[in-house]
């Protein structure tokens, strides 16, 4: 794996609750190594955006969180470490060939309109610093049975398995290389959250604050929110969490 340091102190477990739980216990003692990554080939109590669980087959999938100091990045830019990240894993899955992908607003890497990975980042802050965070990734690789759900894979998108270690490596060296360039304070590749943003200037119907319209994200602010136009012409920042998606 061609790493500074991420990935370079790894912790593999079989069963846990949540990879992001274990890593917020870790994180609890001094001297934890920036860039741990936690995998797992199951866990539990997977969570997701909007504390929905994020289901896995055993074995099948990557479950993983990692730890990264990034108290250089001042508070104000804390939506362009999720940018990084997401930036991050479409990357990973560019280069197992995987085609159609694109970001749904926050970070979650849809193909061909269906989840193929979740993410959820935890970050701890100080006064007014950030400190750690707690990137929590979740790929379906070989799974192929979704139960229903809106979901696709690897396996699926490119019509055969994919090494699960192979992506870690990927990943790791993906998500190292966005840690460095926010930590140089190069903003440049964060172009492509924009490129692949899924649905942008595009009308779709959408579950607002509890209430169905029609509307269209325009954009996406430093801090996360999105503006949304409505057919009135109104338009209004809100927050992910305000906004539910009909995919």
């Amino acid at each position: 794996m061609n790493t500074l340091f991420t990935g370079q102190n790894r912790i593999n477990l079989k069963t846990v609750d949540s990879t992001n739980n274990f890593a917020a216990k870790l994180v609890e003692l001094p001297d934890w190594a920036n860039g741990t990554v936690i995998v797992a080939d199951w866990q539990l109590e997977g969570r997701g955006q909007r504390g929905r669980q994020w289901l896995s087959e055993p074995g099948q999938n990557i479950i993983c969180s990692f730890l990264f100091r990034v108290s250089f990045l001042p508070l104000e830019n804390l939506y362009q470490w999720n940018q990084a990240v997401a930036i991050a894993v479409l990357k990973t899955l560019e280069s197992f060939n995987v085609p159609n992908l694109r970001i749904k607003w926050p970070n979650d890497i849809l193909q061909g309109g269906r989840k193929l990975s979740g993410i959820l980042i935890e970050n701890s802050i100080q006064g007014k610093s950030l400190n750690h965070s707690i990137v929590g990734i979740g790929i379906n690789v070989n799974q192929s049975k979704f139960d229903g759900l809106s979901a696709s894979s690897i396996i699926e998108a490119i019509g055969e398995p994919a090494d699960t270690e192979k992506v870690i490596q990927v990943l790791c060296e993906q998500i190292e290389a966005q840690y460095m360039l926010l930590r140089s304070g190069n903003q440049v590749g964060l172009g492509l959250y924009y490129d692949n943003l899924f649905a942008l200037e595009e009308w779709r119907t959408f579950e607002i604050q509890g209430e169905s319209h029609r509307a269209k994200l325009k954009k996406i602010d430093t801090n996360g929110l999105g503006l949304f136009e409505f057919e009135n012409s109104e338009e209004k920042w809100l927050g992910h969490t305000e906004v539910k998606w009909f995919l």
